[in-house]
């Protein structure tokens, strides 16, 4: 109700001056540039940037997912599932390298390579003119990948074990799920680790009940 305070307002104030009764337009162009742009340039081998120009806006957000559901259901399916995973269990090798001082590092992951078919696209630096840092890489992806692994772990056994006869604290523990839900599937195929941060806390809530 206090939220609706704000919310309500500013949704009235972009309808009578923009027509829409919406709190903001980022969903629907971030839904189109990144997301559905995704799909269709991973689909015709073409840039992002060159499958936000084939979309045709004005149909909407809603129109546009279904035409390139309808069109590509594979390739959509398969993109929306790999941007999940990787926002659970992925790794941003860049924010590794720009801590270890190298700003060359870019890749989403060892599991983007494995799903994609192109381990370079990982982020693990071989091939013509790899430098030393190419096992560091390796090993700093490993290991983010195995913490992800027993986060999840521990945060299964802490769902599905974690019995409380206490109604304040099972109802704390659907609101978790809940919201990590939400904040980890909203991304869809433009997910990456940065998308957990904000789940990040509530994650390691449910694997302290599982450990």
């Amino acid at each position: 109700l206090t939220g609706s305070l704000v919310v309500l307002p500013w949704a009235y104030r972009n309808w009578s001056t923009y027509g829409q009764f919406t709190f903001a337009t980022v969903f629907s162009r971030s839904m189109i540039d990144f997301n559905l742009a995704e799909v269709v340039a991973r689909v015709e081998g073409i840039s992002r940037n060159r499958a936000v120009n084939s979309l045709d806006q004005d149909l909407g957000v809603v129109r546009l997912t279904l035409n390139v559901l309808q069109s590509y259901p594979a390739e959509f399916l398969k993109a929306q599932g790999l941007g999940v995973v990787r926002s659970l269990v992925g790794t941003d090798i860049g924010t590794w390298g720009n801590v270890l001082g190298d700003d060359s590092w870019t890749g989403l992951g060892l599991l983007s390579g494995a799903f994609w078919g192109s381990l370079d696209e990982g982020g693990l630096g071989f091939g013509p003119g790899a430098g030393p840092d190419s096992w560091l890489r390796v090993g700093l992806l490993i290991y983010s990948l195995l913490h992800s692994g027993a986060l999840i772990a521990l945060m299964a056994i802490g769902v599905i074990g974690h019995r409380s006869d206490n109604r304040a604290e099972r109802l704390f523990v659907a609101l978790a799920v809940g919201s990590s839900a939400v904040l980890l599937l909203l991304p869809g195929a433009v997910g990456n680790a940065r998308f957990r941060v904000p789940a990040e806390p509530l994650l390691a809530m449910l694997a302290g009940f599982g450990a």
